[in-house]
C-alpha cells in the first residue's frame, strides 16, 4: 500500500536493518561481477560492462513491481546507505527484498516489521479494523508490563 498523504504507511522496517541486507546482496553481486570495480582494466577490447548493483535491483524491481514503477536507482542507493532516513514503508521493503529473491528476510529477528512510529494509536486501530485484523498494537508500560 502506497501512501496518498506524507503520514507515511501502516507498518515500516527499520532503515539501517534494511541497508545491512542490501549491502549483503551488493557484495555478492560485485563478486560475481568483479568487472564492476573501478580499477578493472579490459583486456578484451571495448567489452561494456555488466549492470551496477543499483541498477540490476533497479529494473529487477520494475519487473516484479505490479504496477510497474519500480524504484529509482537513486533512492535504492539511499536504502543500500541506510542511513538517510529512520524507517522504510513495508511495500518498498517488500519490493527490494521479492526483486532480490530474499522476501523470506522480511518479519524475521534480522529485519522486523513495525508500526509506523508516525501513526497515532487511534489511527492504527482504525486501519487494523479496516484490514479485518482485530489486534491493538501494545506497548510496554514503564513497568515493563504489556497492556
Amino acid at each position: 500500500m502506497r501512501a496518498k498523504s506524507g503520514s507515511g504507511e501502516p507498518e515500516v522496517v527499520r532503515a539501517e536493518d534494511l541497508g545491512r541486507i542490501l549491502r549483503s546482496a551488493r557484495y555478492r553481486y560485485d563478486a560475481l561481477h568483479p568487472e564492476q570495480e573501478p580499477n578493472w582494466r579490459t583486456t578484451r577490447g571495448n567489452r561494456k560492462p555488466q549492470l551496477t548493483f543499483q541498477g540490476y535491483l533497479a529494473h529487477r524491481c520494475r519487473i516484479v513491481d505490479p504496477l510497474e514503477i519500480g524504484i529509482n536507482e537513486r533512492r535504492i542507493y539511499g536504502l543500500i546507505k541506510g542511513t538517510e532516513q529512520k524507517y522504510v514503508g513495508l511495500w518498498t521493503a517488500d519490493l527490494v527484498l521479492t526483486a532480490l529473491g530474499l522476501s523470506d528476510k522480511l518479519d524475521t529477528e534480522e529485519l522486523p516489521v513495525l508500526k509506523n512510529p508516525r501513526w497515532s494509536q487511534e489511527r492504527w486501530d482504525a486501519y487494523m479494523a479496516a484490514a479485518g485484523v482485530s489486534m491493538r498494537m501494545s506497548a510496554p508500560s514503564p513497568t515493563g508490563k504489556v497492556t
